[in-house]
């Protein structure tokens, strides 16, 4: 086993003495240090360099600020179709989608903020208890600002069209199929728009966001938008 810092990070090399006639296989037990980073593709760059090819020193030795330099550069907000390999009607993992932007909140379910409203949305449960109903064409769907709702509000008032990805977690007839080994898989199903809000108490409302964090929950009717050049869902 070894135990990765900074400089075997970037040096790493087996100490084992090479056997070429030896097919035996030999395994290697590896430590990393502080939070993981992704990096969507291998640049070719050590993370622990510069753009001059110095060593990074001081507080920059931060390997996760250090892969934050290699990736390419987004805007944190971004509408319409993603402009990565993801077609309307195709599944993909989660992480596939947070690696080419179409989905940027790897844990929750809506990618955006306040200021600009929700670009994407992933639906991985309809619960009617909290009025909740999908009919493909059009969705809704239920969050409190804490869990970003407050950025479907502002794109109730926007108009801007928003992703929605369901995911095959969910139990209705419009979940798609899981991967093999029943691993979890995300169907984009294209854009939709915000054209109704319900407070949590049931009546109509114009989007505004309450003061706070707060958890009051809201209810999002989406309908989707036609994309006759995109492949129909099927």
């Amino acid at each position: 086993g070894y135990d990765m810092n900074g400089f075997m990070q970037e040096n790493y090399e087996h100490s084992l003495p090479k056997k070429p006639k030896n097919m035996d296989h030999r395994f290697v037990l590896i430590f990393r240090h502080g939070d993981t980073g992704f990096v969507p593709q291998d640049s070719g760059i050590s993370v622990l360099k510069n753009d001059g090819n110095e060593s990074i020193s001081g507080e920059e030795w931060n390997v996760v600020s250090a892969i934050t330099k290699l990736r390419p550069k987004t805007e944190s907000v971004v509408f319409g179709h993603p402009k990565s390999s993801v077609s309307v009607g195709e599944c993909y993992s989660r992480r596939f989608l947070w690696a080419g932007f179409a989905h940027r909140a790897d844990q929750r379910g809506i990618s955006g903020n306040i200021k600009d409203g929700a670009d994407s949305i992933v639906v991985s449960r309809q619960d009617f208890n909290v009025r909740e109903e999908d009919g493909l064409s059009w969705l809704r769907y239920t969050s409190s600002r804490r869990q970003g709702g407050g950025a479907l509000c502002v794109s109730f008032r926007t108009k801007k069209p928003v992703r929605v990805f369901r995911s095959s977690n969910l139990k209705g007839s419009y979940r798609p199929v899981s991967f093999e080994g029943d691993r979890t898989s995300y169907r984009y199903d294209g854009l939709y728009v915000v054209t109704r809000v319900w407070s949590d108490e049931g009546n109509l409302t114009d989007g505004d966001i309450p003061a706070g964090k707060g958890g009051v929950q809201f209810t999002f009717h989406l309908e989707r938008l036609p994309h006759p050049e995109k492949n129909p869902i099927s």
